[in-house]
């Protein structure tokens, strides 16, 4: 039953990726940006210390102007980064896009000189 499922769920994560990846990139970059400013709206976002985001990847959602926005806001941006022997993921601040390096699986990352863990709250 679990092997039909995962097939499943590997054949729509397939057919999502294909169905976002068809989006024109001057239509990607205009919903990134929209979604970017419906996240600064929320009042959770704006209150919030620490934004924990991802680096985007390929045709995801945008969020490099969400960060650059919490900078200015004074905010702790915190982003994942993935070690590779241990499948595990970190949570490491930033304070610039300078500190990123393409890592695993190509996605930006923090450079290794620049990995500051965050201890989960």
């Amino acid at each position: 039953m679990k092997e039909g499922a995962d097939n499943d769920k590997g054949e729509i994560r397939k057919r999502m990726i294909g169905l976002r990846d068809a989006i024109p990139p001057a239509q990607r970059q205009a919903l990134s940006r929209a979604i970017q400013e419906r996240l600064k709206e929320l009042e959770a976002v704006r209150s919030a210390a620490t934004l924990m985001t991802y680096l985007s990847t390929g045709s995801e959602v945008d969020l490099d102007g969400l960060i650059a926005w919490g900078w200015t806001q004074g905010k702790r941006i915190c982003v994942p980064f993935c070690r590779t022997e241990n499948r595990e993921l970190l949570a490491c601040r930033i304070n610039g896009f300078g500190e990123l390096e393409p890592g695993a699986y190509g996605i930006r990352e923090p450079r290794q000189h620049f990995l500051r863990p965050v201890a989960a709250a």
